[in-house]
């Protein structure tokens, strides 16, 4: 076996297109979906506190609250597991997109409390640097189901040829 011979095809050459790193961030944003349904679950008055912070009515508070924990683990299931690609990439986009537009919003205030993105879990002291983080996390996972959307339908056209 010559294994200096350039018409032989690297074993590996699939790990480092990238449309593996692409799947391997879109489960790992399924993966993080689910941790932070979880996080959220065991104490979730950081999203009531935001929640009331940005005037939504208390009695509506609990409802939409366990309605976020919900939908964020069942996206993320199924996003981990790969099921139904097309409908589960279109709503977490357009939920991220959301989440992002009112973590901007709470940028622009004064004395906002942090987003509680993960629950009881938190990455700094400060709340704006919590939520400036979140939108940067965001913007990050948008373009990783972008550019698995935009691999999916590359693929429909070929299989179409």
């Amino acid at each position: 076996m010559n294994y200096f011979n350039i018409n032989n095809k690297f074993k590996f050459q699939k790990f480092f297109r990238t449309e593996f790193w692409v799947l391997f961030f879109y489960r790992f944003i399924g993966l993080f979906f689910i941790f932070a349904a979880i996080s959220k679950s065991r104490g979730f008055y950081h999203i009531e506190r935001v929640l009331l912070f940005a005037h939504f009515p208390p009695s509506s508070v609990e409802p939409i609250a366990w309605m976020l924990i919900f939908s964020e683990l069942l996206l993320g299931v199924l996003m981990t597991f790969l099921l139904a690609n097309r409908v589960t990439g279109i709503i977490s986009f357009i939920i991220l997109l959301l989440f992002s537009f009112f973590l901007t919003y709470l940028l622009f205030l004064p004395n906002a409390p942090s987003c509680g993105c993960t629950g009881n879990f938190s990455f700094f002291q400060s709340a704006f640097f919590e939520n400036l983080f979140g939108v940067l996390r965001n913007l990050f996972f948008i373009s990783i189901i972008f550019f698995r959307w935009r691999i999916m339908q590359r693929k429909v056209v070929q299989a179409s040829r």
